[in-house]
C-alpha cells in the first residue's frame, strides 16, 4: 500500500523538472553571486558609514537586486536560444533549449522575467526603468549581433557583466571613484576570461562561422592578446591602492598577481579545449575572490 503513495502527480513531476531545468539555464549560481556582489558594494563602497543591517534588509535595494537577476537571467535564456547549434557542437551533453525546454517555452521565459524586471524597477526609480530597460537591450544585442564579432563582443559581454554593480549606483544616486575602478578589473578579468570561453569553444565558432579573435588571427596571437590584458589588468588595482591606500587590498594586489601569473602558465601549455577549460575554471576563482575583495574595501 505504502509504495503506491505518490507524493506528486505527473503532471507536477513534470512541472518540477521543468523549474529545475530552468534555473539550471538561468545559472541560478551566478545571479546569486551577482546578487552578493551588489550588497557587498551598496555597504562596503557605497554606503560604509551606514549600518549594515539597514543596508541588508531595505526592502527597495532587495527590490534592485531582484531586477538586476531577472534581467540576467534573461540574458542567459536569449544566449542559449541563439547559441543552441554552437553547443550542439561544442557541448552537447549541456544544451537545453530545444532539448529539454522547447525554443517557445525559452522565448515566453525570456518575455516574462524581462517584464517582471521593468515592472519591479518602475515600481522603484524611474532611472532604473531607463538603466534596466537599455541593460536588457544590450544584452539581446550581444546575443544577436555582438557575439559574433572579434574582441568587439567579448569586450561587449565583460561590460554587460558589471552592469550589476552600476544598477546599485542608480538606485543611490552616485557613482565613486572606487566602484569605477573595481569595475574595470572586473571587465578586464572577465574579458580574459570571454576570450578563453572562445578558445575553448573554437570548434563550434568554425563551423556555424562565428568570427571570434581565435579564429581570425589563431592561437598564438590570441594567447598574445591574453598576456597583454592580463598585465593591464593589475593597474586598476594598482591605482586604487595608490590613491586610496587600503591594508587589505595589498594582500589581494599579491594574491591576483600570484593567479595571473599561474593563469598565463596554464594559457602557454593549453592546446586543447581540455586546457582553456582550466584555464577558465581559474579565472572563475579570480572573478569570486573579486567578488569578496569589496570587503576589503
Amino acid at each position: 500500500m505504502a509504495g503506491n503513495i505518490h507524493i506528486f502527480s505527473e503532471t507536477q513531476r513534470r512541472g518540477l523538472i521543468r523549474f529545475l531545468v530552468f534555473l539550471s539555464l538561468v545559472r541560478w549560481y551566478n545571479l546569486l553571486v551577482v546578487a552578493i556582489a551588489q550588497y557587498l558594494a551598496a555597504y562596503f563602497i557605497l554606503n560604509h558609514e551606514a549600518v549594515w543591517y539597514h543596508i541588508l534588509f531595505d526592502p527597495r535595494l532587495f527590490g534592485v537586486v531582484s531586477a538586476t537577476g531577472l534581467i540576467i537571467a534573461g540574458g542567459y535564456i536569449i544566449n542559449a536560444f541563439y547559441d543552441v547549434e554552437k553547443d550542439l557542437a561544442n557541448r552537447p551533453q549541456e544544451v537545453i533549449v530545444g532539448r529539454v525546454l522547447s525554443k517557445v517555452f525559452a522565448i515566453r521565459g525570456y518575455l516574462v522575467v524581462n517584464l517582471l524586471a521593468l515592472l519591479l524597477s518602475l515600481a522603484l526609480k524611474p532611472q532604473l526603468v531607463v538603466f534596466n530597460a537599455l541593460f536588457a537591450f544590450g544584452l539581446w544585442f550581444y546575443s544577436h549581433k555582438l557575439k559574433k564579432k572579434p574582441l568587439l563582443g567579448n569586450f561587449a559581454a565583460a561590460t554587460l557583466t558589471v552592469a550589476a554593480f552600476f544598477a546599485v549606483c542608480v538606485y543611490y544616486g552616485f557613482v565613486n571613484q572606487v566602484i569605477l575602478v573595481y569595475a574595470i578589473f572586473i571587465v578586464l578579468i572577465t574579458l580574459i576570461r570571454e576570450i578563453v570561453k572562445d578558445l575553448e569553444a573554437v570548434k563550434g565558432d568554425l563551423i556555424y562561422g562565428y568570427q571570434t579573435f581565435p579564429v581570425v588571427y589563431g592561437m598564438r596571437k590570441t594567447k598574445i592578446l591574453l598576456y597583454a590584458l592580463m598585465l593591464s589588468s593589475v593597474l586598476p588595482f594598482a591605482l586604487l591602492y595608490l590613491t586610496i591606500p587600503l591594508a587589505g587590498m595589498g594582500w589581494y594586489f599579491v594574491f591576483c598577481g600570484m593567479i595571473l601569473s599561474y593563469t598565463a602558465f596554464l594559457i602557454r601549455r593549453a592546446v586543447k579545449p581540455a586546457h582553456f577549460g582550466r584555464v577558465n575554471n581559474v579565472l572563475k576563482i579570480l572573478i569570486l575572490t573579486g567578488v569578496a575583495s569589496i570587503m576589503l574595501m
